[in-house]
Order: C-alpha cells, then sequence, then structure tokens
C-alpha cells in the first residue's frame, strides 16, 4: 500500500521544523504532513499558536524561516 504524504525541504533536504526559530537546519529523519498541507496553512497554525501564547513567545522568524521552505511529496510505502 502506498501512502502519500508531504515533507519541508530547503534546497533539496529535509528541514528540522524545531529549529526554525534559530535558521533553517536540515535532518536525516523527515516530517510528514497531511498532502493537502500547504505552507500558508503551516503558517496560519503558527498564527493561531501565537494568538494563543501573546507576547510570550515571537513566531517571525520562525514564520520567515518557513516561508523560505517547500513543502515537497513523498511515497511511503506501507507493507
Amino acid at each position: 500500500m502506498e501512502t502519500k504524504f508531504k515533507t519541508l525541504t530547503y534546497c533539496g533536504e529535509y528541514v528540522d521544523t524545531n529549529k526554525l526559530q534559530d535558521g533553517i537546519y536540515t535532518t536525516v529523519v523527515p516530517s510528514l504532513y497531511r498532502f493537502d498541507k500547504t505552507i500558508d496553512d503551516m503558517v496560519k497554525d503558527v498564527e493561531k499558536i501565537t494568538h494563543i501564547c501573546g507576547d510570550i513567545v515571537d513566531f517571525t522568524i520562525y514564520i520567515e524561516n518557513l516561508k523560505l521552505c517547500k513543502l515537497v511529496e513523498i511515497e511511503i510505502n506501507v507493507i
């Protein structure tokens, strides 16, 4: 069975989403997202968190770095 997902990349490398606040770092383990997910969806998710947290955390750099990345389609074969 094949399952389609998307993963976040930058210059063809998988992105470590946990470090986007500090910069764009690569990882060997891709984060998987729904096939219909977009960068705009991800930005909206972060903006919701910003709204909840108020001024405690500033996600501006995270969002700027996220917008530099690309979501690409991948297929995983499940046996």
